[in-house]
């Protein structure tokens, strides 16, 4: 059957169908990044001693020559430093020493003095736990044409910026520079602020290891609107526009996500030192140029391209997976892999699912009433395979399958898509698909394990008989896209032994559900990426990333009901994983949990961002080094940590009214205060 034929059937079947994948409807509207505003029981520690002070207008130098001359004498106290004047800087910045927290109250401004020398506005050097924020709305921080750089952060680590307004620069908004790229827990943060008519960059962040740039405006800055170089950080929710280049983006593991970015030449130009990064559900504006890429191993995944996207790409190894308005001739053969795996909603948009290879259509209709075996459609796929082996086999089963032929379940060859308008079921009746372990079946279906294979729509029913619904071991690139994935024996969506960035796995907008053990089980593996599902009533995680699980994300999932954790992070090895912006709620244990058996390798460089954990809250009992907590909302749930051998875990700007003796021994601990009263003694 053509293709064209196959289409003008589909386009009646989609008309009469009720399954939607995650495609469009991810696209159409993505919520902002969830920043949250902290609260927590301390600043720095519980034994902090807490000095508050108060200045209304005043020359800059003046503000900062009474900050050091109190950090002098009390080393160790905690400044809560509130600004509601204006604050003018003239021959020097206004400079911030460590241990201290300025907040702008309302009317508090730093601003250029008409003869200023000053070439930044506000200077952090050589400190730690620093944040600038404010009560409420924005604060402004006004270069007036006058200085380089609006705030200067140098040799730092755990800076934070939250709700500011930088303009009128002539060089840069924020240039931040950390304290080395290797320098794990030790990050920046800039969330919610503006960055506006700065003359070469909005936001530039450097020698920082996980870096978070979360829910920014960035507008009308000259050269480039975002240049962030972070190893395993984290850009998400921002906007940029009205710049050359909209983002210049660098850093091993680097995750960006749901940003929109537009550039008047490039949108999104990748270095070389980008290795393994992943930028998904992007909107990338027009421009002389879409993408400008080198590095490799980079995975594309679900951004929505302009119209008339052009591509440079330099590295290689990357893979660009079910990306909108992208055709193939855009991606050059060299340079990486460009696979658009068909669903209901768009299996005739594209002749082409895999540059290179020419796409052969299949329709397979099951029967209701008795359902149709698998072993039939095995068949269909394994003659298909043999006899188009330079084509994608695009397969459209519309109606009930059962499993008939034994444990394997169905096997996909290589190179071959599903897209599933009915069900596929364990069969009940079947004497090999007992209950118990021996006899029970491994998987419903099995994904190959090299080319490219899909799963789109429909329903994978386990019936409680085979270990996985849906079985994922080796190096195929694999999409799970919009599938009810239900009622294994164990493990509803499992992946094993994936070493290959350039051959990463994603599942996006599954609903999991029911299964005896885990929902999404990643087992030494790198490149698995889950994004926007639903995880509910699963005997044990909702996702679980377990031993050696690397370079991995959850991204926006919603978890909730399970009889475990929401999300797992668990074992020796596993490393350099994002947790991002999910909604855990109701699990029976803890809705994020880190925990390490090993007493010798620790869980390492994790980053939790922004995750609303606001039932059972975190827990962090394991051998772990370098880990981030930042945003997580784990009110009125507890943050818990402290188990044996933990260390430089960096908790920060959470929301939490934990018990102060459950976060020591974890690492440092720093949330930006809130509004607080200026009291009579204050400094003025």
């Amino acid at each position: 059957m053509t293709h064209k034929s196959i289409c003008l059937t589909l386009l009646l079947l989609v008309a009469a169908s009720s399954l939607s994948t995650a495609d469009d409807k991810n696209q159409k509207e993505l919520p902002p990044a969830p920043v949250h505003s902290p609260a927590g029981p301390f600043v720095i520690s519980p034994t902090e001693t807490v000095r508050r002070m108060s200045f209304r207008s005043a020359p800059a130098w003046r503000v900062g020559r009474a900050l050091a001359e109190v950090r002098r004498k009390e080393p160790n106290t905690v400044l809560l430093v509130t600004l509601s004047g204006t604050i003018t800087v003239t021959e020097v910045p206004l400079r911030v020493p460590s241990r201290t927290c300025v907040v702008f109250a309302a009317g508090g401004t730093v601003t250029a003095g008409a003869d200023t020398s000053a070439d930044c506005l506000v200077e952090i050097a050589d400190a730690e736990f620093v944040s600038l924020s404010t009560q409420s709305g924005v604060a402004l921080l006004d270069g007036r044409g006058r200085v380089a750089i609006g705030v200067r952060v140098r040799g730092c680590g755990k800076v934070h910026l939250d709700r500011l307004t930088v303009t009128g620069c002539t060089e840069v908004g924020l240039a931040y520079t950390g304290r080395g790229r290797n320098r794990f827990a030790d990050c920046g943060s800039v969330t919610r602020s503006n960055f506006l008519r700065c003359g070469r960059e909005g936001v530039a962040a450097r020698e920082s290891a996980q870096f978070l740039c979360l829910g920014n405006t960035v507008a009308e800055c000259g050269g480039t609107g975002l240049a962030i170089d972070s190893p395993q950080g984290l850009v998400a929710g921002n906007t940029v526009s009205d710049s050359d280049v909209g983002m210049r983006a660098g850093g091993a593991g680097l995750v960006v996500t749901r940003n929109t970015l537009t550039g008047r030449h490039i949108a999104l130009m990748a270095t070389d030192t980008a290795n393994g990064c992943l930028f998904s559900e992007n909107t990338l504006g027009p421009g002389q140029r879409a993408v400008e890429l080198a590095g490799s191993s980079c995975a594309f995944f679900g951004n929505t391209f302009p119209a008339t996207p052009v591509l440079r790409v330099t590295g290689k190894g990357h893979t660009f997976v079910s990306n909108r308005n992208l055709p193939p001739t855009a991606v050059p053969a060299e340079g990486g892999l460009y696979f658009a795996p068909p669903t209901l909603e768009r299996n005739c948009r594209e002749d082409i699912v895999v540059a290179g290879l020419g796409r052969f259509d299949l329709a397979i209709t099951g029967r209701e009433s008795k359902p149709t075996p698998l072993s039939q459609v095995q068949q269909t796929l394994d003659k298909a395979r043999q006899s188009h082996p330079q084509d994608v086999i695009v397969a459209t089963l519309k109606g009930s399958f059962v499993a008939d032929a034994g444990p394997t379940g169905l096997r996909l060859p290589p190179n071959t898509c599903v897209v599933l308008d009915g069900s596929i079921s364990a069969a009940t009746d079947e004497p090999d698909h007992r209950k118990s372990t021996q006899g029970r079946a491994t998987q419903l279906v099995l994904m190959p394990t090299e080319g490219v294979a899909s799963i789109a729509g429909g329903v994978l029913d386990g019936a409680l008989l085979p270990q996985h619904v849906v079985n994922a071991p080796g190096a195929a690139v694999v999409v799970l896209d919009g599938i009810t994935v239900r009622r294994s024996g164990s493990n509803a969506i499992t992946t094993k032994e994936r070493h290959n960035l350039s051959r990463p796995m994603f599942v996006r907008g599954c609903r999991v559900t029911d299964n005896a053990g885990r929902g999404i089980w990643v087992h030494v593996c790198r490149g698995v990426h889950a994004i926007a599902n639903v995880c509910t009533g699963n005997g044990a995680d909702g996702i679980d990333f377990d031993a050696y699980g690397r370079n991995s994300t959850a991204l926006f999932n919603t978890c909730t009901g399970n009889r475990r954790h929401g999300v797992f992070v668990e074992e020796p090895g596993t490393t350099d994983n994002t947790i991002y912006a999910n909604r855990l709620h109701g699990n029976r244990s803890h809705e994020i949990c880190l925990y390490n058996s090993s007493k010798t390798k620790p869980l390492a460089r994790n980053l939790l961002a922004c995750n609303d954990c606001a039932g059972g809250g975190i827990s962090a009992r394991a051998l772990m080094h370098d880990n981030v907590l930042f945003n997580n909302v784990c009110r009125p749930g507890r943050l818990i940590g402290g188990m044996w051998s933990s260390r430089d875990t960096y908790v920060a700007q959470n929301v939490t009214d934990v018990a102060t003796n459950t976060v020591t021994g974890i690492g440092p601990f720093f949330c930006t205060p809130g509004p607080q009263p200026i009291m009579k003694t204050d400094k003025r």
